[in-house]
């Protein structure tokens, strides 16, 4: 039995699926609403496979939702949220609708070929929701999320716009500081799934209208924090790399090379060169690869052979 299988108990009618490898005689179950409790494997039994996709509509998508209430008061940290937190070497997921509107949301993994949905539903105003587990053994299983949002409401407040959103979860996203997770009242990272409404001046803008002057103000801002040449060498990504294998280090190469380059393509850069070095070539593949798949790519060429011999890529973008 593994982490994720879906089992009943033997000697009563409980479902859940396996949480914790807790030792060789006891695992630990979640049930319904969430709760999580420890059982002996004699005690327990697998779902056979056709059983599991017989069942798949009543149990895989349904969520476990949790009603809250909230007295009158000030609202803390008002929003919506994906709240991750670790226990045991398992990443567990929520979606926190800390707001007096409903919504309805739905979750993928794009990390997989076939983007499968791993959960949605509809939560109200001040409740949360199990999302997924994810183990945290193996960096591939760490998801590529899409989370789409949808704001109902029967009252006469103005419309919000839908929000999608698409989260890579990385060890180092793990590791931020933590912050308190509203309704759950634990400790955990927090990321903001609300949209971000911009204020717009009304005077900024009409004068926009017949100047080029904020168009300009923004580009020289933009040139101000070019980013031209990226050095994604371990040892200028990180201070201490003691206790890091290979694969370790190459994830938090990539993933240090996504982030650069979305930043690139949102601050309008022409061209930025990565310096991967030589080294067994795995680094440099994998980016010509990850390139070579990116919709914002004009294209892209090994940098000056004079200054980076082979050991560095440029790229230029649309």
């Amino acid at each position: 039995m593994n982490i994720g299988d879906k089992v009943r108990l033997l000697h009563g009618k409980e479902e859940g699926i396996i949480r914790r490898i807790i030792n060789n005689r006891l695992v630990e179950i979640e049930i319904e609403d969430g709760f999580l409790i420890p059982v002996l494997k004699n005690e327990i039994v697998s779902i056979a496979s056709e059983e599991r996709n017989n069942l798949k509509s009543d149990h895989e998508f349904v969520m476990e939702k949790y009603e809250v209430s909230v007295d009158n008061g000030p609202v803390h940290n008002e929003g919506l949220f994906l709240a991750l937190q670790v226990r045991d070497n398992i990443l567990n997921g929520w979606i926190i609708n800390n707001t007096k509107t409903t919504i309805l949301f739905s979750v993928h993994n794009q990390r997989t070929k076939e983007t499968p949905g791993i959960s949605h539903g509809v939560l109200n105003g001040f409740s949360y929701a199990k999302v997924e587990d994810w183990s945290l053994s193996h960096i591939s299983d760490l998801p590529l999320l899409i989370i789409d949002i949808i704001y109902f409401s029967t009252t006469n407040e103005a419309y919000i716009q839908p929000v999608s959103k698409k989260i890579d979860i990385k060890f180092n996203m793990i590791d931020r500081e933590k912050q308190e997770i509203p309704l759950l009242k634990t400790k955990g990272v927090l990321i903001s799934l609300s949209e971000e409404q911009v204020e717009i001046d009304p005077d900024t803008l009409k004068h926009a209208m017949f100047t080029e002057e904020v168009k300009t103000d923004i580009k020289n801002s933009t040139h101000k924090n070019r980013i031209e040449e990226i050095d994604l060498h371990i040892e200028a990504l990180r201070d201490d790399i003691s206790g890091l294998n290979d694969d370790e280090i190459l994830q938090i190469q990539l993933s240090h090379f996504d982030e650069t380059l979305e930043r690139a393509v949102i601050s309008g850069l022409d061209q930025i060169t990565f310096i991967h070095g030589i080294g067994s070539g795995t680094l440099r593949n994998k980016i010509h690869k990850k390139l070579s798949q990116y919709p914002h790519i004009k294209y892209f060429e090994d940098a000056m052979k004079e200054k980076f011999g082979y050991g560095a890529t440029k790229v230029h973008l649309k």
